[in-house]
């Protein structure tokens, strides 16, 4: 049949299609099938496309998959996506991608996603999201991590996290770092973390930090950690000296170590 039949075929012929017969029609055929039409195709038949017939359907097409659909494409297969289609698909259809589809997303792709399917990515699926791909984040993605999202991320994924985006915490996102993820920050992200955000960590968290993080503290960070008395004098003496203040004069009867 040629594609411009195929263009004419409805939703009932279109989900009476078998995975054997889908699985050899020609991209020019499978890019004749209507957007309206390609919804209609079963779970099973979409996961027998290859590479090429995936990117022969059109954005269109991808914005009409429905979530049950896409949870049918194989991990292989939400590799092989291309960015402009991925964008395309629905919030609804990003939340219930399975841990697998989830660690196949490259890191081409990641930064393709919308801050609409970010925010809608779940607990589980950020748990699985590995550190090549955490590298890729912006920092506007990370910024609309749900708090649960955001403290399911691995330690691996915390430390891969650019700088510029690891400053892009919200005060709302701050309190949810777990001890081990605050712990994991590397010297460079620590110096990235702005007051407003180390006030939001609060003195529990801050005073969890290793020595090495605190000496990567700048002179802004040290003299708002210090007037704000959110260290003791144990935690301000680690404090490398000579920064814009004497440590001596912030040992105070407010600093309590």
């Amino acid at each position: 049949m040629s594609a411009t039949k195929f263009s004419q075929i409805g939703g009932l012929q279109v989900a009476g299609l078998a995975p054997a017969a889908v699985s050899v029609l020609s991209t020019a055929q499978l890019s004749g099938i209507s957007s309206a039409s390609i919804n209609s195709l079963t779970g099973a038949a979409l996961a027998a496309l290859n590479t090429d017939q995936l990117r022969a359907m059109s954005v269109g097409h991808f914005a009409r998959l429905s979530p049950g659909q896409l949870a049918s494409l194989l991990p292989s297969q939400v590799a092989a996506l291309e960015t402009r289609d991925l964008v395309a698909v629905s919030t609804g259809a990003i939340s219930l991608l399975n841990t697998a589809q989830i660690v196949s997303l490259t890191p081409l792709q990641i930064p393709s996603l919308t801050r609409i399917q970010v925010a809608g990515l779940s607990a589980v699926q950020a748990s699985v999201i590995e550190a090549q791909d955490a590298a890729a984040l912006l920092s506007t993605q990370i910024s609309v991590f749900s708090t649960q999202a955001l403290a399911s991320l691995s330690t691996g994924a915390i430390r891969a996290l650019r700088t510029d985006v690891v400053a892009a915490f919200t005060t709302r996102q701050v309190p949810s770092l777990t001890l081990d993820q605050l712990n994991s920050l590397t010297s460079e992200q620590i110096g990235r973390l702005t007051p407003i955000q180390l006030n939001a960590l609060g003195a529990e968290k801050l005073m969890s930090m290793s020595t090495t993080q605190l000496r990567a503290f700048s002179d802004a960070q040290e003299n708002y950690l210090a007037t704000a008395a959110r260290f003791g004098t144990a935690q301000l003496r680690a404090l490398p000296s000579g920064n814009g203040y004497k440590l001596d004069d912030l040992f105070d009867g407010s600093n309590n170590g």
